[in-house]
């Protein structure tokens, strides 16, 4: 098994939501769990910038 398979298999195995996104803040990982809570489909995610898939606010 690859060590991005093992990585993706142990991150979605947790309940805990999982993002994890490059220096620029486009998001390389987006695990089942946070999906889950985001209401939003891993595929919609990966590949985009944070600020396109959350809005931030100053709250």
């Amino acid at each position: 098994m690859k060590y991005t398979e093992t990585f993706e298999m142990l991150f979605d195995s947790v309940d805990i939501g999982l993002i994890i996104a490059d220096v620029d803040g486009t998001l390389v990982y987006y695990n089942k769990a946070q999906s889950a809570i985001d209401r939003i489909d891993i595929d919609d995610a990966l590949g985009r910038k944070m600020y396109e898939v959350y809005k931030f606010t100053k709250d």
